[in-house]
């Protein structure tokens, strides 16, 4: 026969006990987990950048240019307060963009997504023309919507680029740096980016997000928290 044990609504539990587990326990599981979180992630990007000419997502490739596009057609988004930047004879109105996001990994680390061309590779899901990712070095990513080159690159510190999208008018670059911090809670970016035409400040910041810091954090697991 089947029994059944009901349990004391006044039953005792052990207060000895789950003061250990409190104090003791759950510090060396949080720790552990997070060295399980790291462990994931280093294995994980590891696999991601084995990706090679030979077996480049083509098709995923495709699908973010596509989307990359769309945002480009966007309509623009009036800003406030702007400055005027001349530029091939032409005065443009432009304005500065300030973001900052934080990814569950060290400085050295999201450094290198942005200079390691495998890493680049993966995160733009092999919508990576060119990438030279040295001082003066071009780059052209997906399918050419943005383009620019490297002005000032700092070991795990900073990274400064001349950087537009392809419906900007000729010849004109945004300025933009990117800082980065270690912290706590993960490695700090702080992205300014002077230089953005006025009509566009919303789409460009909606672009970053999109097709830079939300890719990175899927693509290498820098979104994880433990």
């Amino acid at each position: 026969d089947l029994t059944s044990t009901k349990y004391d609504k006044d039953e005792h539990y052990d207060a000895e006990g789950l003061k250990f587990i409190k104090e003791k326990a759950h510090p060396v599981m949080r720790d552990k987990m997070g060295e399980y979180g790291k462990l994931l992630r280093s294995d994980f990007a590891a696999s991601v950048c084995q990706v090679t000419a030979a077996n480049t997502p083509t098709k995923a490739a495709q699908s973010i240019t596509r989307n990359m596009k769309k945002v480009e057609l966007n309509k623009p988004v009036e800003a406030k307060k702007s400055t005027t930047t001349k530029t091939s004879g032409s005065q443009i109105k432009t304005k500065k963009l300030l973001l900052k996001e934080t990814f569950m990994c060290t400085v050295a680390e999201v450094y290198n997504v942005f200079i390691d061309k495998q890493r680049v590779n993966a995160w733009t899901r092999g919508a990576m023309q060119s990438y030279n990712p040295d001082k003066n070095g071009e780059f052209v990513l997906f399918g050419g919507v943005v383009t620019g080159s490297f002005v000032e690159l700092e070991q795990d510190k900073k990274i400064v680029m001349k950087w537009r999208l392809r419906h900007w008018p000729a010849a004109h670059f945004s300025t933009a740096s990117m800082a980065f911090e270690q912290t706590d809670k993960g490695a700090k970016m702080t992205l300014e980016q002077s230089g953005v035409p006025e009509s566009d400040i919303e789409r460009t910041k909606q672009g970053w997000k999109e097709f830079y810091w939300n890719p990175i954090k899927f693509t290498f697991g820098f979104g994880i928290t433990v």
